[in-house]
C-alpha cells in the first residue's frame, strides 16, 4: 500500500466465493496482476452474486444518500474482510454489482 492510494474492504466470504468462481490465483502464487476472469470452473462453482458488505456495518436508517455506514468493532482481516485496491473494487462492482443496503 502506498500513501494516497484508495483501498476498499470487501466481505471475506464473498471474496472467497468469487475467487473460486473465477479460478482466481493468489497474487503471491501468480505472475498475473489481476484475476484470470473466465479461466475458472464457473460451471462447477456457484455464482457469488452481488457484493454484500452489510454484515460489516452498523445498521443505521438515518444515513443519507452518499453517507458511508460505520464499521462494526472487532472485524478481523481475512476472517471478516479482505482489502482490495480501488481499481479492483471498481471492476468488481462493475461486473458483480453492489447489493443495495436500503
Amino acid at each position: 500500500m502506498k500513501l494516497g492510494e484508495k483501498w476498499h474492504l470487501i466481505c471475506a466470504k464473498w471474496w472467497q466465493k468469487w475467487e473460486k468462481y473465477v479460478g482466481y490465483m493468489n497474487a503471491e502464487t501468480s505472475d498475473m496482476d489481476f484475476p484470470p476472469v473466465g479461466l475458472a470452473t464457473s460451471e462447477e462453482e456457484e455464482h457469488p452474486g452481488p457484493i454484500v458488505n452489510s454484515h460489516m456495518t452498523i445498521a443505521d436508517a438515518s444515513l443519507t444518500d452518499g453517507e458511508e455506514p460505520k464499521l462494526k468493532d472487532k472485524l478481523r482481516e481475512t476472517f471478516d474482510y479482505e482489502i482490495v485496491h480501488a481499481s479492483v473494487w471498481n471492476k468488481l462492482v462493475e461486473w458483480q454489482q453492489l447489493e443495495s443496503s436500503r
